[in-house]
């Protein structure tokens, strides 16, 4: 079997190729990873918001069974009965 030394330029082509799919690699493997957490953090504000909804519908349960039917002015306080 014939053995045939490459070039320093070819080899230093092969080394920076190798290099650049390994940089690639890490790269993706960082994607993932943030990918992840902001998957975490969507399913936190989901839930959140879930919690601040059974909420809302426990307050406005508990002012309509107060005051009756009817909005609210955020603004002044006021509440208009229907």
């Amino acid at each position: 079997m014939e053995k045939i030394v490459l070039s320093e330029e070819e080899l230093n082509t092969l080394s920076s190729f190798q290099q650049q799919q390994q940089n690639f690699v890490i790269q993706l493997g960082q994607i993932e990873y943030q990918k992840e957490l902001l998957d975490q953090q969507r399913k936190n504000i989901k839930d959140n918001i879930k919690s601040l909804e059974t909420q809302q519908f426990e307050l406005s349960k508990t002012l309509e069974e107060k005051y009756g039917v009817g909005t609210v002015n955020l603004e002044n306080g006021e509440f208009i009965k229907h």
